[in-house]
């Protein structure tokens, strides 16, 4: 899978949760939207590990470089 195939899959995930996504020069960073408090399912997990996308709990994030 291509990485532009990569964060469009991690991209629909959130989707799932409302999701905020925001971006700097060469990373992509998104999350569940805070103000639904709910928390990404275990086989979503999986998938944005199975896609490279990597979590930041010390923002309550996932981030994926391009």
């Amino acid at each position: 899978m291509s990485g532009i195939e990569q964060i469009i899959e991690g991209l629909k995930i959130f989707v799932k949760y409302d999701g905020d996504v925001s971006a700097e020069h060469d990373i992509i960073f998104a999350a569940p939207n805070r103000m639904r408090d709910e928390k990404i399912s275990e086989d979503d997990v999986k998938k944005l590990a199975e896609l490279d996308w990597s979590r930041d709990d010390s923002i309550e994030s996932w981030y994926k470089f391009v």
